[in-house]
């Protein structure tokens, strides 16, 4: 199988870990060769047409959050792009409504990861208006007191996420995400994977 060179241009460190994963798990030998944004959807907007025309010698998967239902992904695609061809090579991918509802997407493993029942992670994770919210209210409700410490903020505190809200989700997306077992709840996710899964990099002369 032909090893495919790609570049990977995210929001955060944790829509990295997810966009790695997605990668790993589609079944093709993807090659990251670098990661690029990690500054926020604006940056990425922002740098869009950079992107696409990176996709003329390599090509790039750029993944940010949907945030809301209108517009929808293929008309976001289109005001992102403006005026502007897509490349071919230019996969540009949005999770409904945040990349958080591809990890609740992986229901048991999700559960058992922050130590609570799995009959509290909502069954349709593409519908959860604020899914990075959701998450932190599970953590709340955790058996385990890091996990409640590290994932959610502190009484009182005016942050949205615990200290170390990231470096635990990455760990689960690494160690424990599924991807294809969530794409079986997230029709964002099994767009994304089999978008993936079917791609052929055109050369570009």
């Amino acid at each position: 199988m032909t090893e495919i060179g790609i570049l990977l241009a995210v929001e955060d460190v944790l829509s990295e870990a997810a966009a790695r994963q997605l990668l790993l798990q589609s079944g093709r030998r993807f090659r990251v060769e670098q990661c690029l944004g990690l500054r926020g959807v604006d940056q990425l907007r922002k740098n869009i047409q950079r992107y696409n025309e990176a996709a003329r010698r390599l090509p790039i998967l750029v993944l940010a959050d949907l945030d809301t239902p209108e517009p929808c992904p293929p008309e976001k695609i289109r005001i992102w792009l403006g005026s502007h061809t897509r490349r071919p090579n230019l996969l540009l991918r949005f999770a409904a409504m945040e990349v958080e509802s591809w990890l609740l997407a992986h229901c048991e493993g999700l559960a058992d990861f922050l130590k609570i029942s799995s009959q509290r992670i909502p069954r349709d994770p593409d519908a959860v208006p604020q899914p990075k919210e959701q998450v932190v209210s599970l953590a709340r409700r955790s058996r385990s007191r890091h996990i409640r410490e590290d994932v959610a903020p502190p009484a009182g505190s005016h942050r949205a996420v615990g200290p170390d809200y990231n470096t635990r989700l990455v760990q689960f997306v690494n160690q424990h995400w599924d991807a294809r077992l969530a794409s079986q709840r997230s029709s964002s996710l099994r767009r994304a994977l089999d978008r993936l899964r079917s791609f052929q990099p055109r050369e570009v002369g």
